[in-house]
């Protein structure tokens, strides 16, 4: 690296100081680089965890379906719509329940708030 790094305003925590890079008008903290790089430390170790479990998958796959890397594009393209349509179906009875709970929820609350205007006298 070719910048230069200097100190423009020092504060009590080393890691709030401002420091001014060279080459780029950006003032910054060692503590925002240091945020900085361990998010990027982070998203590099879940990257690598999710590439460990998506290998895992298509071995799993593979073993369990021989040929299954050799799918037509057309038994490929229903093999995902199968899928898609059984996890869409799941979800919209999950949705259909939840609103169904909710709609009642509302009823309830409509009643007891006109129930507490009509003893208050509170027309809110």
């Amino acid at each position: 690296m070719s910048h230069k790094y200097k100190i423009v305003e020092k504060k009590d925590d080393i890691n709030d100081t401002i420091i001014e890079k060279s080459g780029v008008k950006v003032k910054i903290t060692l503590g925002d680089m240091e945020k900085q790089a361990s998010q990027v430390r982070k998203i590099k170790v879940e990257l690598e965890a999710q590439l460990v479990v998506d290998k895992a998958q298509v071995t799993n796959c593979e073993l369990n379906y021989p040929g299954i890397e050799n799918v037509t594009e057309e038994e490929e393209k229903r093999a995902i719509a199968i899928t898609l349509r059984k996890g869409n179906l799941k979800e919209i009875e999950q949705y259909e329940a939840k609103l169904k709970e909710i709609e009642e929820a509302l009823v309830e609350y409509e009643e007891e708030i006109e129930e507490i205007k009509k003893q208050t006298g509170l027309n809110g």
